[in-house]
């Protein structure tokens, strides 16, 4: 996978959240267990333009997932739900991974300052940012939404795992 060049390097002092999730992506790289990985990608359903699969992550951060599951070339066609209760990474996300894009050699097509078209030789990832809590988004679209595909990478971390089950 190929990142865009960061062109501001902070000082030490300098410190913020963004910086933090940039520096930990390589160790989430190498926690990922590959042995699960391959069985996401066993059960995952067959995608194409018509049925693109529908993602939901909660706590997206600055997008590092999305780039790491396009990068594996798991999301060929994908409408990918980035769920973050910060708005400051949220406008970051979708500003890394269109440059992330480019620097790839997608081409993108921003529908509004929430979306995020990303077409491939091999397919299209629909992105939307919402900026919300990610129990109250659940329960705005309980009964409204479902999905093929639910991610919380580093946010199960800061959760009750058994209070989720009830979302």
């Amino acid at each position: 996978m190929r990142y865009p060049k960061r062109h501001h390097q902070p000082d030490e002092l300098d410190y913020n959240f963004e910086r933090y999730l940039l520096a930990k992506q390589a160790i989430d790289d190498a926690a990922l267990n590959r042995s699960v990985l391959d069985e996401l990608i066993a059960h995952l359903p067959y995608t194409s333009r018509a049925t693109p699969l529908q993602v939901l992550e909660l706590g997206s951060g600055i997008g590092t997932m999305v780039e790491r599951m396009m990068g594996w070339e798991l999301l060929k066609f994908a409408d990918y739900t980035a769920v973050d209760a910060d708005e400051e990474l949220t406008r970051r996300a979708h500003n890394r991974l269109k440059l992330w894009s480019l620097d790839c050699g997608f081409k993108t097509n921003e529908n509004s300052p929430r979306m995020l078209d990303i077409q491939s030789m091999e397919g299209r990832v629909s992105i939307t940012f919402e900026c919300a809590d990610a129990y109250q988004y659940l329960e705005r679209h309980y009964d409204k939404r479902q999905w093929d595909l639910g991610m919380a990478h580093a946010f199960m971390d800061l959760v009750d795992p058994v209070e989720m089950i009830y979302y």
